[in-house]
């Protein structure tokens, strides 16, 4: 009997030593956080505050409130160009709806969510900013301007990832089955690393978590996943106070500026051909 007792304890051992490696294994959670506070934080509502009317602005307001994260975040090449800074950011955003042509009744069409966006960065800041987006398959931007820098595909969660782990602002468009689609601005992705390689591997559990323009004044958490036709899905809080609603992500846009090594690039050569006109005069 105290044979099998010790083997008992072994063994007994053995498993709890292995339960508490899965524990740890699954609170490994890796992470590329974007600062909550340098993005703009208004309400979509037609004061751009809490307790304002709502209005289908969805779209700039996502995109207004991302803006304030390009400038915060490289505030030497942008400044306040993009929004007016706080004091002025929600007459920025009603300037934006009229930019992309938003209707009262109707909201933002993709086309004209794309285009206003790319028109209002390049009339203020032209030729430095970078933009790049996913759009659903079946979607036709043949027409739409700046169509070079668009793909066909739902948004990737590599492409996701790469995105913000380059500190660049990404907004959503979410698609809650026959509801309107809606507007967010992107944050944080999250996945619990089991095999501790650094790389999302299929079955480790991943999360999302993103700026609602209907209730600014938080960052919701979901898990994610995919749906059968291979769009990301999470469950969306819609806003905090009404029900939750399973929504996927059938598009992505992002703005950035370059990397720093072709910034200085680009200033070397403007040095270079400063010196030599000098030199000629």
């Amino acid at each position: 009997m105290k044979r099998i007792s010790a083997v008992t304890a072994v063994l007994a051992a053995f498993i709890v030593l292995c339960f508490a490696g899965t524990a740890y294994a699954q609170e490994n959670w890796v992470s590329v956080q974007l600062d909550y506070n340098l993005y703009g934080h208004v309400w979509n509502t037609d004061t751009g505050a809490f307790g304002g009317l709502g209005v289908p602005y969805c779209a700039p307001t996502a995109t207004i409130n991302s803006f304030r994260f390009l400038e915060k975040s490289n505030p030497l090449i942008y400044g306040t160009t993009l929004t007016g800074g706080d004091a002025n950011i929600v007459a920025s955003r009603n300037a934006l709806a009229v930019q992309m042509n938003t209707i009262i009744n109707a909201g933002t069409t993709d086309k004209d969510w794309w285009e206003g966006k790319v028109d209002w960065i390049e009339a203020r800041k032209p030729g430095i900013t970078i933009y790049s987006g996913m759009v659903a398959p079946g979607v036709n931007f043949a027409l739409w301007k700046y169509n070079q820098w668009l793909t066909n595909a739902y948004p990737t969660w590599d492409w996701l990832w790469t995105q913000l782990n380059n500190k660049e602002d990404v907004e959503l468009k979410i698609n809650p089955g026959s509801e309107t689609a809606h507007a967010l601005t992107l944050t944080s992705l999250k996945f619990n690393d089991l095999d501790s390689d650094g790389i999302w591997d299929l079955l480790e559990p991943r999360k999302i978590d993103y700026l609602d323009p209907n209730n600014p004044t938080q960052l919701f958490e979901s898990d994610l996943f995919l749906n059968e036709f291979g769009a990301l899905k999470f469950n969306w809080h819609n806003n905090g106070f009404n029900n939750p609603t399973d929504v996927f992500i059938s598009m992505a846009f992002r703005e950035s500026v370059p990397e720093p090594s072709t910034i200085i690039v680009l200033a070397c050569g403007l040095v270079s051909l400063f010196g030599q006109r000098r030199r000629r005069v």
